[in-house]
């Protein structure tokens, strides 16, 4: 059957971004109005979906997770990475999930979609000196995580493999 296993695991990743609020002063007697600009404190919340079946490929997963206004797992830092492993430890052992992490645009850049950033924290899997972007299968221009949560450079079209999706709510502090 092609159940999905979906299995929100909640994490707070504290993050936190600036957002104008205005208020009012009046001074003195001309009443005069000025704004200032105090920072507001957003905190965010990741949840993580992983899906173990269908076995979709990297174009597959990305429409899946979109279908429910989630997108493919990025991992910016450490942090997030240790937050995600944390949540997946569990249903990880359970197969090799597509990111959406690639080097689609240019060979060796890799980035997370849909933010188009750079990677800049990684977990290659050393035992394979990846990202090797070799294989029977052609160019690997797509990321997936192993069972053990190493990451591993994929030919985007394979299908054989579950998928992760995240979903990010802030609220205001």
């Amino acid at each position: 059957t092609n159940q999905s296993t979906n299995q929100p695991t909640n994490q707070s990743t504290n993050q936190s971004t600036n957002q104008p609020t205005n208020q009012s002063t009046n001074q003195s007697t001309n009443q005069q109005s000025t704004t200032n600009y105090l920072p507001k404190k957003k905190i965010c919340k990741k949840s993580y979906f992983v899906y173990t079946e269908p076995k979709v490929n990297w174009f597959q997963a990305e429409k899946e997770c979109n279908k429910t206004k989630k997108q493919l797992v990025s991992i910016y830092n450490k942090k997030e990475w240790e937050e995600l492993k944390s949540a997946i430890s569990f249903q990880a052992k359970r197969g090799e999930f597509w990111t959406s992490g690639t080097d689609r645009e240019k060979e060796g850049t890799f980035k997370w979609t849909p933010s188009s950033t750079k990677f800049t924290f990684t977990n290659w899997d050393p035992v394979y000196e990846d990202p090797n972007n070799r294989g029977p299968w052609g160019s690997e221009d797509c990321v997936h995580l192993n069972p053990d949560l190493t990451w591993n450079d994929r030919d985007c079209t394979r299908v054989f493999l579950g998928f992760i999706c995240e979903e990010t709510n802030c609220v205001d502090d």
